[in-house]
């Protein structure tokens, strides 16, 4: 499937075939959220139907954020494709939607999702306490308050998207109707209320110690989080996953990316990852040459810009039947920094 990308941020024109397992890696700020973004803000926008409104919330800011500008100027047309659905925005108020989502469903699983379910978990635990406790009106005021704060942070975005879709996949009700998406304390009591039907604990290896949520290695949180998603998510679904190698050593991290793979193709999802990491893509490289896939179910994208020329380049890098890669730019970079 063709993802093509025109005018949204730092990307002036992409086209990136996917496969079922795609890899955007490259320097910071090179583009790669910006390109795997684009791909669930397409999917979500049938569901969402106001661009404005979905923005804001993957973005901190509506369509004229999100448009790609030079000297303060909004470059439009701003297009997105990918199957039959199309996004066209010839202004911030001037735009069409057409055809359905490739995707069944989608999923965000954004940088910050280890804290934001972990903090939700927690605060689903005190609100139980709390009401177990029947505390008088002036307390449930201040405590209101408090949550109000609080859900600034916790929601904010692309965090409530990714709760949103998290709740989702496990309750099958979402946490808030499309028009109430800007009421953040009305998004994280109702995340917390759902999440209490769902109970997630931790077992130490060594000590045999349970341990809720909350207090859990990051490690086995975020594993735990990625997993679920691709086992519980609907065939056929997108899956946008940032940084997968956050908290994990390098064993676990190959053999996670290695489950996902086998997942992904065996289960016909769409996964696009982001990543900082050699592993990740040492891993799908690796997966290939062990027969666990063939290399037309793997897709790896370099990304880059420069003060010279700004907007993002993609270059795909191949993988081999025998598992090996084409020429990695900016290896020796690495090699000469150590060494």
């Amino acid at each position: 499937m063709r993802l093509y990308v025109r005018n949204w941020r730092c990307v002036e024109e992409a086209c990136l075939d996917l496969a079922r397992v795609n890899i955007l890696a490259g320097k910071n700020s090179s583009g790669k959220s910006s390109l795997a973004y684009a791909a669930y803000f397409l999917s979500k926008l049938a569901e969402w139907g106001d661009p404005d409104a979905l923005a804001r919330q993957l973005f901190a800011s509506g369509l004229e954020g999100v448009v790609r500008r030079s000297d303060s100027a909004p470059h439009y047309p701003l297009v997105l494709e990918a199957g039959e659905a199309r996004f066209e925005a010839r202004s911030a108020k001037e735009f069409t939607v057409s055809g359905p989502s490739p995707w069944g469903e989608s999923f965000l699983l954004p940088s910050g999702r280890v804290a934001a379910l972990k903090y939700s978990q927690l605060l689903s635990d005190f609100l139980s306490r709390s009401l177990e406790a029947k505390p008088g009106a002036q307390l449930l005021l201040a405590l209101a308050g408090a949550l109000g704060e609080l859900a600034k942070s916790l929601t904010a975005p692309p965090l409530l998207l990714f709760l949103n879709d998290w709740v989702r996949l496990h309750v099958g009700k979402s946490l808030v109707e499309r028009r109430e998406v800007g009421d953040t304390g009305i998004a994280l009591l109702r995340a917390s209320t759902l999440l209490s039907l769902l109970e997630f604990r931790y077992v130490d290896p060594f000590m045999h110690l349970e341990l809720p949520l909350h207090e859990a290695p990051d490690g086995f949180v975020d594993s735990l989080i990625l997993m679920q998603v691709i086992d519980k998510a609907p065939r056929g679904s997108l899956i946008v996953i940032e940084e997968p190698e956050s908290f994990k050593n390098a064993l676990l991290l190959i053999k996670l990316i290695k489950d996902i793979l086998l997942r992904a193709v065996k289960r016909g999802l769409t996964v696009v990852m982001t990543t900082h990491s050699d592993l990740v893509i040492r891993a799908v490289a690796k997966a290939v040459e062990e027969e666990m896939a063939r290399p037309d179910n793997v897709a790896i994208y370099y990304l880059e810009r420069s003060e010279e020329r700004p907007w993002t380049a993609v270059k795909r890098i191949a993988v081999y039947e025998d598992g090996t890669l084409e020429e990695y730019p900016h290896a020796d970079e690495v090699i000469v920094a150590l060494f």
